[in-house]
């Protein structure tokens, strides 16, 4: 804070602001300067040294700029104050009320905005997670894609063995009654097995780590010549 001789301003014909600016160049302190001490925009105080107290934010913050600037360059706060309250606090309440709800209400809805797309964004964003998770457990416990060849349907046969071929989904483990087969990489499997005469029940299961079992069933009846 810059120590000078703590001045009294006459309350003459000159406003607020005039007086202000006058004690500033009288002390050769540049605008640029008080905003960086005070860490206030140099907008506001050029606003405050012109009577721009409409380009101020709302509320209380006029009176507290112009405090702080009368402390700044050392002058009679109180008396500052005093005249700040004839100038500017002693207009119409009917002018003073509308600049503050008009100020606050247009903050209210520019902040809204930017609120509703952030709402919207994460509940989109949630969305988009449960769909996926849904997806992702569903294709997880859902039983893979068995087909079958070969035999395509229920058969009779003269003989006392036969060939089962089809195709799996990758990652599925392949059984027929109950023994393990190889798939390749492509899926396809085939493996001969042998039956007794009469009507055997052969069983296809396919099934990944955590899904449920896919199950095809041929009846094969075997007649045997004597």
């Amino acid at each position: 804070m810059n120590n000078f001789k703590i001045n009294k301003i006459s309350l003459n014909s000159e406003t607020l602001g005039q007086q202000l600016k006058r004690e500033r160049e009288e002390k050769k302190i540049s605008l640029e300067k008080i905003a960086d001490d005070l860490k206030i925009n140099k907008k506001y105080l050029s606003a405050l040294e012109n009577g721009r107290i409409k380009d101020l934010p709302a509320g209380v913050y006029a009176r507290n700029y112009f405090k702080a600037y009368t402390e700044y360059l050392n002058l009679n706060t109180d008396e500052i104050l005093k005249q700040y309250e004839e100038e500017y606090e002693g207009k119409p309440a009917k002018n003073k009320k509308n600049l503050f709800i008009q100020k606050v209400t247009k903050a209210r809805y520019f902040f809204s905005i930017p609120k509703v797309f952030k709402i919207t964004a994460i509940l989109f964003v949630i969305f988009i997670c449960i769909i996926y998770i849904g997806f992702y457990l569903n294709n997880l416990i859902s039983p893979p894609k068995l087909i079958i060849f070969s035999p395509e349907t229920d058969v009779n046969i003269n003989k006392n063995k036969i060939e089962i071929k089809g195709q799996v989904e990758n990652d599925a483990n392949i059984k027929i009654n109950g023994k393990d087969v190889l798939a390749g990489k492509d899926g396809f499997f085939s493996e001969v097995i042998f039956l007794k005469k009469g009507l055997n029940m052969v069983l296809i299961e396919a099934q990944k780590k955590y899904s449920k079992k896919n199950e095809i069933i041929r009846n094969i009846l075997v007649n045997l010549e004597e």
